[in-house]
C-alpha cells in the first residue's frame, strides 16, 4: 500500500497578471520512445498568487506542466511573445522537463514553474489537387494542431494526443492560405471536406515564417456495396446506417444509408483504413466479414471505384456471473481498450442484483475484460478508471478476461473493486 502525500505546486512567471488562472497538470509518464504516453493524475487552476494545491496523491515520480489561461494568452499575444505551455522547471519541450518525486513520509513537495514565452510566426501556402490545379471540393479552412513529441513518439494524455495549440485558417477561393499567431512546433494539418476529416500533412514551424507550403488534396473514390444479414428472420430489419470510422484518426468520417435491398453507396470517399460500424445498433448486430474476410476493417485506395460485400450477423453470446458485492457496476470492455472503443460502443455496463448476479447479452465476438466496481460511479469516471494505462497491471489481476464467440455463454465470478483502495496502489 502506497502512502498519500500533499503536493504543493507554485507556478510563477515574471510579469503582472500572468500567473492567475493557469492550469497545472500533474502527469505520470508511461513507457519510453514511440510507446511513450502519460496519464493526468491531477489538475488545478492557480490562484491570484500563482499557487495551486494538489492533494491526496500516491508516492511516485511525476512531471508537471502549466498552461496559461485564455485571458493571459490573449493579452500576451497582443503584446508580443506569447506565454505557452511550460513543463517544470521552465521548458517548452518535454525533453527539458524534470521529474519531481513524492516519497513515503513526505508531507508535501514544492515546485516552481517559470512560465516560458514563445514568438508567433505564420504559415502560408496553397491547397492543390494531385495535378497541381485547384481541388474540385475546396474546403473552407485548414486546421493546424500542434503536438508534443518525444523520441519520435507522441505524448498522450489518457489515450488522446496532448494538443497544445490550434489554428483554423480560412482558404481563399484560389486555394491559398496564410495563418497568424502560431508558436513554433510540429503541426498536423487537416480539413473538413463534405463531412469527412481529411489529413493533409504535417509541417514544422521554426522561429521564422514558413512560406510556400503545398498540400495536395488526396484522391477520392466511389465506394458501393451490398449488405447481407446472415440468419435473418422475417421480423429482422436491415441496418439503415453504416459508419466508416477512420482507424488512424479515431474519428467518424463517412456515413452511408442502406436501402431495402441492402445496397449502399459513398460517392466520394478518401483513401485510408476504415472500420465498419452499424449505427443505432440495438439489435445486437455486428459486422462479421468484409469481402469474405473475417472482421470489420477495410482499406480504401484512392481513385476509381471499390466494391464491398458486407455480412452482418446477430450475436447470441452473453456473459453472466456474480460479483462478490451486491449492487456492483459491471464493466465489460474490449481488449485492447483503444480510442475507437467509445465511438464503436462495443462495451456494456450492467448492475448486479441483490445477490451480486448479473448478465449482459448481445455482445459482438471478441476478447473482453470484465470488472466489478463497488462504488456507484458515473460512466465517465468508470471509463477513465478502465483506460488508465498506469492501472493496467492492477486491472489484469483484479478483473477477468473473457473470449466471446458468436453463440457461447461465458460464466464469470469476480471480486468487486473498491476504487478508493485502487487509487492508493
Amino acid at each position: 500500500m502506497l502512502r498519500s502525500s500533499t503536493l504543493k505546486v507554485t507556478a510563477t512567471v515574471k510579469g503582472e497578471g500572468i500567473v492567475a488562472g493557469a492550469k497545472v497538470l500533474l502527469l505520470r509518464a508511461i513507457g519510453e520512445g514511440k510507446e511513450r504516453s502519460s496519464v493526468t493524475i491531477a489538475e488545478g487552476n492557480t490562484d491570484s498568487k500563482g499557487q495551486v494545491y494538489l492533494r491526496d496523491l500516491p508516492e511516485g515520480k511525476y512531471f508537471l506542466a502549466a498552461l496559461p489561461s485564455s485571458d493571459t494568452s490573449a493579452k500576451s499575444r497582443s503584446a508580443g511573445p506569447d506565454v505557452v505551455m511550460t513543463f517544470y522547471p521552465g521548458s517548452t519541450d518535454f525533453e527539458g522537463a524534470l521529474p519531481i518525486s513524492i516519497q513515503a513520509g513526505d508531507s508535501s513537495a514544492e515546485a516552481i514553474i517559470e512560465m516560458a514565452r514563445s514568438q508567433f510566426f505564420t504559415v502560408s501556402g496553397k491547397l492543390t489537387n494531385s495535378g497541381g490545379g485547384l481541388p474540385s471540393d475546396l474546403p473552407r479552412a485548414i486546421e493546424f494542431v500542434r503536438l508534443i513529441s518525444r523520441e519520435g513518439g507522441t505524448l498522450h494524455t489518457n489515450g488522446t494526443p496532448l494538443r497544445l495549440n490550434r489554428a483554423s485558417i480560412l482558404i481563399s477561393p484560389d486555394g491559398t492560405f496564410r495563418s497568424q499567431w502560431m508558436p513554433p512546433g510540429s503541426y498536423e494539418a487537416t480539413a473538413l471536406v463534405k463531412g469527412s476529416i481529411v489529413k493533409l500533412g504535417a509541417v514544422v514551424l521554426g522561429k521564422k515564417n514558413l512560406e510556400g507550403v503545398v498540400f495536395d488534396m488526396p484522391q477520392t473514390l466511389e465506394v458501393s456495396g451490398v449488405l447481407t444479414y446472415e440468419g435473418r428472420e422475417s421480423s429482422d430489419r436491415l441496418p439503415r446506417i453504416l459508419n466508416f470510422l477512420d482507424i488512424d484518426q479515431g474519428s467518424q468520417t463517412l456515413i452511408t444509408m442502406v436501402n431495402d435491398s441492402g445496397e449502399f453507396k459513398i460517392p466520394k470517399a478518401f483513401a485510408g483504413r476504415y472500420r465498419v460500424i452499424i449505427a443505432n445498433n440495438s439489435a445486437g448486430l455486428y459486422v462479421k466479414s468484409v469481402n469474405s474476410n473475417p472482421g470489420k476493417d477495410v482499406s480504401f485506395v484512392g481513385g476509381g471505384e471499390q466494391k464491398l460485400s458486407l455480412t452482418v450477423a446477430k450475436s447470441q453470446a452473453d456473459i453472466m456471473g456474480s460479483a462478490s458485492l451486491s449492487r456492483s457496476t459491471i464493466s465489460i470492455t474490449p481488449v485492447p481498450f483503444g480510442p475507437l472503443v467509445s465511438i464503436e460502443r462495443n462495451y456494456a455496463f450492467v448492475e448486479s442484483d441483490d445477490k451480486g448476479g448479473f448478465q449482459s447479452s448481445a455482445l459482438p465476438p471478441g476478447d473482453y475484460r470484465v470488472c466489478a466496481w463497488a462504488e456507484d460511479l458515473d460512466r465517465e469516471e468508470l471509463m477513465k478508471a478502465i483506460s488508465d494505462p498506469g492501472r493496467e497491471s492492477l486491472l489484469q489481476s483484479r478483473c477477468k478476461s473473457v473470449q466471446l464467440g458468436d453463440k457461447n455463454s461465458v460464466p464469470v465470478h469476480i471480486k468487486s473493486i473498491v476504487v478508493t483502495d485502487l487509487n492508493q496502489q
